[in-house]
């Protein structure tokens, strides 16, 4: 017999005490569940770690090349992980002003009642998509943070362990 978790076609299943645990429950209900928590943001965070582990691979991969097979010292590898981490900072931090529409022309800011909060400019800065995707540089901005994150995480591991970039 199939535990059954509540109504599937409420947001989210009602867990009761009376619930097998979570290894007993079929796949599919638990995908509906997964399905269902997509309103709260959580598979988007994971989605955005995920790219920003793309994104951190690759870079460190150029770093590797770079600082180790190019300018032959592991040294230059701790000096181009920081580096790129404090360039995607630096990049959300622009992208989330492009998308606040701080940087756009004097002219076109607006009376001052229309800030970046209003529901006017971010109707404006923000097209509204009818499948509720995001427009890409607001997708961009989680990816390059998190990217940053695991680059500075990266950084002192190599650093703490390995001694890279301890010496030139």
């Amino acid at each position: 017999m199939t535990p059954v978790l509540g109504n599937l076609e409420s947001p989210r299943p009602a867990l009761t005490a009376a619930t097998p645990s979570l290894t007993r429950i079929p796949v599919p209900v638990l995908l509906s569940y997964q399905k269902a928590s997509c309103a709260t943001g959580v598979p988007d965070t994971l989605k955005s770690f995920s790219y920003g582990l793309i994104l951190t691979s690759a870079t460190a991969l150029l770093s590797l090349a770079v600082g180790v097979l190019y300018l032959g010292k592991s040294y230059y590898l701790a000096v181009l992980l920081p580096s790129f981490m404090t360039f995607y900072v630096l990049l959300a931090w622009l992208l989330h002003l492009r998308r606040t529409g701080f940087m756009r022309p004097a002219g076109d800011r607006g009376t001052p009642s229309q800030d970046a909060r209003s529901p006017e400019s971010q109707s404006r800065s923000q097209p509204q998509d009818p499948t509720g995707h995001r427009s890409p540089y607001e997708a961009a901005i989680p990816v390059l943070l998190w990217s940053a994150l695991q680059l500075a995480v990266l950084a002192t591991m190599l650093y703490k362990w390995f001694g890279i970039g301890a010496t030139y």
